[in-house]
């Protein structure tokens, strides 16, 4: 049971399973609600890898930044070193 539910209920592999499960229980023959279920399913998954890879694009981009600006400072700290 663990490998189907997150931590908790913001994980999206729980808010997949709940999204499964609703189409399953949502009535019509069981072609109609598994696919429901299934499209649910997959929408919460993509969602979740597309928010991942746009966290982790914005990681790199902070830690460019982050790079960046020490590189400056060192710059400066050198420059003023030199100058006295």
């Amino acid at each position: 049971m663990a490998g189907l539910l997150g931590d908790s209920w913001e994980d999206p592999r729980t808010q997949a399973t709940l999204q499964l499960a609703a189409g399953l229980l949502g009535g019509g023959n069981f072609g109609q609600a598994l696919g429901r279920g299934l499209e649910g399913y997959q929408g919460t998954m993509t969602a979740a890898k597309r928010q991942a890879m746009i966290d982790e694009e914005m990681t790199r981009r902070k830690q460019e930044r982050e790079a960046e600006q020490a590189q400056l400072a060192a710059k400066q700290a050198e420059a003023l070193r030199i100058e006295n």
